[in-house]
């Protein structure tokens, strides 16, 4: 194995690059006859999660606001970089729970702290998902519930 500099791997360098480069790759293998089936998918995916991810919002003791935000986010990320294009992406019952149990000791629920709070365990855990799926260790996620993770 080749070591750019003193300490990262060629291969893992290459891999990397090439997951951040996954949208372009998409958008060159698009088949434009897929389009009226793929704004169906969407507007019908739609339809069911952004009223759920508005009741999942309120469960964590978040503002409506923010499950939509986590719902569009979640699910063009989930299309971007996703590992299937039929996985839905984006927030969950069991989420909504986990922050909410997180979160409660700390600061009272729909309050601008809890709010950044709540972000900051967002980003958190995204990063580590993150780093996790560059290390190539989705194989050990595979045998871990989402809401543990």
């Amino acid at each position: 194995m080749r070591l750019l500099g003193d300490h990262l791997p060629v291969d893992r360098l290459q891999a990397a690059v090439a997951f951040l480069a996954q949208p372009a790759r998409i958008a060159r293998t698009y088949q434009r006859e897929q389009l009226q089936f793929d704004l169906t998918a969407g507007l019908t995916v739609a339809v069911v999660m952004l009223p759920q991810a508005m009741a999942f919002a309120f469960i964590a003791g978040l503002p409506p606001r923010m499950g939509l935000y986590a719902a569009v986010v979640g699910s063009i990320v989930g299309a971007l970089w996703g590992s299937s294009s039929q996985v839905q992406t984006g927030p969950t019952n069991a989420s909504s729970l986990l922050v909410l149990s997180a979160l409660l000791g700390m600061e009272d629920p729909g309050t601008a702290t809890y709010v950044a709070a709540a972000g900051l365990l967002a980003l958190m855990a995204g990063g580590l998902q993150l780093v996790m799926g560059l290390a190539h260790l989705g194989v050990l996620v595979n045998f871990v519930s989402d809401s543990v993770v």
